[in-house]
């Protein structure tokens, strides 16, 4: 037998072997779409959806045995509401070729032993992943998706796929905060959990920043001021204010605390704005929590003409347009 033939022949076989199985996560609320590629080109009257381990029948031929699950137009499996019960084996079929999907579940719990430390972790249909898939790992991130960071936490990996946040200490700012975990396979994310924690006589923060604008009487200087009024007093000190020109010659002032408010000025020749925006940016634990933007519009003579113009030219046609109907009305 030819060795390409035979060459072939495997990488077939291989080929349609890799299209028999496939790895997904979801987190608790998620809705899960489970593909079903055999099925392509084909009617969905004949595709059966069933769960392994222990072997249950979701969709049966014409059948929906689940009120949690709802067979879609390309014969995908959609789980409406992803929660503890639901990581397993799904098995799609048509009576002539099969498709696996394993469903893990991706959760945030408060160990009850230690009330300061949270747990991630990947659940599968038979409890606690071994997280053998390559490029896979659980990693707890802030509100930008970098890495959670900051002097206050203290994060250990039990393993790639169990990880815990410990506090050093709590703030009364981490009532109704939310925390974030993320499942990422080499790079991309795949499911992000959270967990809202609350504290005894807590305060929810709420981020905004004001930006105060003020001209010389030349008006070739702007001062800018950027505040913002923190939930206690003093502001913690894992909070920072930044401009978005502070690496350019322009001068920009050190943070100013004053009690319950951060502020920091910025000062610009006018003639330097132009038309762009001028951010500044509430930084909690080095992560944008809020930003402000301030633009500078100067209107040029030959815009505003152009605003005053436009009216005029618009009444002028309608007079014309008025005063020809009236001619042509009086000589009739």
């Amino acid at each position: 037998m030819d060795f390409s033939f035979c060459i072939g022949i495997l990488f077939a076989i291989l080929k349609e072997a890799a299209l028999r199985s496939d790895l997904m996560f979801a987190a608790p609320g998620d809705r899960v779409t489970l593909p079903c590629p055999v099925a392509r080109g084909s009617s969905c009257t004949s595709v059966s959806w069933t769960r392994a381990d222990p072997l249950f029948a979701l969709i049966n031929p014409g059948q929906v045995m689940d009120p949690n699950v709802t067979l879609l137009s390309d014969c995908s499996l959609l789980i409406k509401h992803m929660d503890h019960s639901y990581p397993a084996v799904y098995i799609c079929e048509n009576g002539k070729k099969t498709w696996n999907v394993e469903l893990q579940f991706l959760n945030i719990t408060k160990n009850q032993e230690n009330p300061v430390e949270l747990q991630c972790y990947i659940n599968n249909h038979r409890g606690l992943s071994p997280c053998t898939e390559p490029g896979l790992r659980v990693m707890w991130v802030a509100e930008d998706n970098s890495p959670l960071r900051g002097q206050r936490f203290q994060i250990h990996n039990v393993s790639n796929c169990f990880f815990k946040l410990h506090f050093h200490w709590q703030k009364q700012t981490d009532h109704l905060r939310r925390w974030r975990c993320q499942v990422q396979v080499n790079g991309s994310v795949k499911a992000t959990a959270s967990y809202l924690t609350t504290a005894a006589d807590g305060k929810e923060e709420v981020f905004a920043a004001v930006v105060i604008a003020q001209m010389d009487a030349e008006r070739h200087n702007a001062t800018l001021s950027c505040v913002l009024t923190c939930a206690c007093d003093p502001c913690d000190s894992d909070f920072n204010l930044t401009w978005s020109e502070a690496d350019n010659t322009f001068i920009n002032s050190d943070l100013i605390v004053r009690n319950r408010s951060l502020l920091i000025k910025f000062w610009i020749p006018v003639a330097s704005l132009g038309r762009g925006d001028v951010v500044c940016s509430a930084l909690r634990e080095g992560v944008p929590v809020v930003t402000k933007k301030w633009c500078y519009n100067k209107s040029s003579p030959l815009r505003a003409l152009a605003w005053i113009a436009v009216p005029i030219v618009i009444l002028c046609c309608v007079s014309v347009v008025y005063y020809r109907k009236r001619r042509r009305k009086d000589s009739d």
